[in-house]
């Protein structure tokens, strides 16, 4: 069977993003070398729904602004090589840290799939994640896998062949037009982000443009987490706890007796001790304004409608 499908596995160091691919690709993988250098990538294969798929494990990258070589020869494979799709796997419990890789790999314009790795660890801490909204915020697809126990892995795999391309912006309107100001010339390829990623894997430009980038989509970060990443006061496990008790058939009902039980004596018992307090306590401004005020029929409203009222 002839490879029909090509996807590039991409993401930072420690995202489990090996894990992932083992799990996918069985012993059916092998290891290359990048033409020239030592740096290693990983291919493998697997069959699904009558369709070969090749998966290559690209070296981890935290940007695609690079500091080292492995990195570098993974941005030049996104942006120079012909696949059908990336796969971008982040560690869950890391997201913040991981939004800038999302939001410049997203802005390549490739048919891409999050992945949202490690969701156990998630859900562990006292975190949740609302993929839905990030999803639209993204304007990308979003499956949670959990790598090591293979959770989510078959609604990845069914998700392969309906990768969705990211139309949405994430770079300053004035973006394309700053590097034209500061490159002239040597920037009249640049029309796209993918171009701009295309020139700098080349040619590393100076700083301020990358800074105004990282910048801009930092403050997109943050406004990305302040709605999707919500803390509670209980961790997810506890939570589990106590839906399983609060729910169940029959404790739950003992639970809903002593709450209602406990609502009653608040509001026919304990609340008589605060009821008396402010019954006291207007008493005697009426009393205290009446020394102070003259007998009129204002006076009278005041102390005698409003205050008791």
């Amino acid at each position: 069977m002839s490879v029909r499908k090509k996807y590039l596995l991409v993401g930072p160091p420690n995202s489990g993003k090996t894990t992932l691919f083992n799990n996918l690709t069985g012993l059916q993988q092998r290891t290359a070398n990048y033409a020239g250098v030592t740096v290693e990538r990983t291919i493998g294969h697997f069959t699904h729904l009558s369709t070969l798929i090749e998966l290559v494990d690209l070296p981890g990258t935290y940007s695609l602004y690079f500091d080292t070589l492995d990195e570098q020869l993974s941005i030049n494979e996104m942006i120079n090589t012909s696949y059908d799709g990336i796969l971008l796997v982040v560690n869950a419990d890391q997201l913040e840290k991981n939004l800038l890789l999302i939001l410049q790999i997203l802005e390549l314009k490739k048919p891409t799939l999050l992945v949202l790795n490690m969701i156990d660890e998630v859900q562990k801490s006292k975190l949740s994640i609302h993929t839905q909204t990030l999803s639209e915020l993204l304007n990308v697809d979003i499956v949670c896998t959990n790598a090591r126990s293979q959770q989510g892995i078959d609604e990845l795999k069914d998700k392969l062949f309906h990768l969705k391309t990211p139309h949405a912006i994430f770079h300053d309107i004035d973006f394309i037009q700053n590097i034209n100001q500061h490159l002239g010339a040597a920037s009249n390829s640049i029309h796209s982000y993918e171009d701009w990623v295309r020139f700098y894997v080349h040619h590393t430009p100076s700083h301020p443009i990358v800074e105004s980038d990282l910048k801009y989509k930092n403050s997109i970060s943050h406004y990305i987490i302040s709605k999707v990443l919500k803390k509670s006061f209980i961790s997810s496990k506890n939570q589990e706890l106590l839906d399983k008790y609060l729910t169940h058939k029959i404790f739950g009902f003992a639970f809903l007796i002593l709450i209602l039980l406990f609502v009653f004596q608040l509001v026919f018992f304990i609340a008589e001790y605060p009821m008396q307090w402010i019954e006291w306590t207007m008493t005697n401004a009426s009393k205290w304004l009446q020394s102070f005020l003259p007998n009129t029929e204002w006076a009278s409203l005041v102390i005698n409608g409003i205050i008791p009222g």
